[in-house]
């Protein structure tokens, strides 16, 4: 479990996944956030909410006015057992679904109070207060749930948990195997699906393809790399799972919105990737 403040980046670099949920908290300021496709305008109170390993992300502050956050990540097993139902507004196809609680709304108001709450508890470490924590996640995710209702899903919500299972072994088999020549046959086999039901199933559960979750996990790993280290492209690409430095460049262009170098340029000046130690902590519930 993490929970930490962030200054995002003045320039928008490539979307990424990670493996925890996560709920965000606009403290000041102005920016975009982006979900795949989606772009949201951000300012001050603004909540976002964010699957696990599922939709791809980044934030990005207004150069005038740049936004902080407080982030809450957390494993869904945080939440204990026979709780599924706190998982709802993360089980979501990304087409269908509003990340964004603007300010206004009274439950953007109450996640506000709950999170400014679950960083002054952490931060006093008062008696007992692992237990004050596990019971302000129950809350923020409790308003979440009252939030977003029955429609969040469109359907069924032990279906769409039941398909949120089946699809974290694929999931997981694209987090450890990104960098290798994986196809939809080796996917599926994770899976113990047909590649026909593979395809079928994290389109229509998550609303994107699966070379495009392929891609984008090669893609953040290659910016990761990038900004990290000085190894050259060829061998990033290859380290990354493209077949090719051709394939490479235009795939990344195409996404990012500008080469590997100028990328690595600007990262330069930039730490995108670095965290703050005394920005971030780590708490294990």
């Amino acid at each position: 479990m993490h929970i930490g403040e962030h200054t995002p980046s003045t320039y928008a670099v490539s979307q990424h996944t990670h493996k925890e949920l996560e709920i965000g908290l606009c403290l000041e300021g102005k920016g975009w956030f982006y979900f795949g496709q989606k772009t949201y305008e951000v300012k001050q109170g603004d909540v976002f909410v964010v699957n696990a390993g599922v939709e791809p992300h980044i934030a990005q502050s207004d150069p005038v006015h740049p936004s902080k956050y407080v982030f809450l990540s957390f494993e869904p097993s945080a939440l204990g057992p026979d709780r599924q139902e706190l998982l709802l507004p993360f089980v979501y196809r990304s087409d269908r679904f509003q990340n964004r609680i603007p300010a206004e709304l009274p439950a953007a108001q109450q996640i506000g109070t709950l999170m400014r709450q679950f960083m002054v508890e952490y931060r006093s470490k008062e008696e007992a207060y692992i237990y004050m924590l596990q019971g302000l996640l129950l809350q923020l995710c409790t308003v979440l749930v009252r939030h977003y209702g029955p429609n969040a899903l469109h359907g069924d919500w032990s279906r769409a948990m039941r398909r949120y299972g089946d699809l974290q072994p694929g999931l997981a088999f694209i987090r450890d195997h990104f960098r290798e020549p994986i196809t939809a046959k080796d996917v599926a086999a994770a899976l113990s699906l047909s590649i026909s039901r593979t395809l079928h199933l994290f389109s229509d559960t998550l609303g994107t393809g699966l070379k495009q979750i392929i891609l984008q996990h090669r893609l953040h790993e290659a910016m990761r790399l990038l900004a990290e280290t000085d190894r050259p492209a060829t061998e990033i690409a290859l380290a990354c799972g493209f077949q090719s430095l051709a394939s490479f460049y235009r795939k990344f262009t195409e996404t990012v919105g500008v080469s590997p170098l100028e990328f690595r340029r600007r990262s330069a000046h930039m730490a995108v990737f670095e965290k703050n130690p005394a920005s971030e902590e780590k708490l294990k519930l």
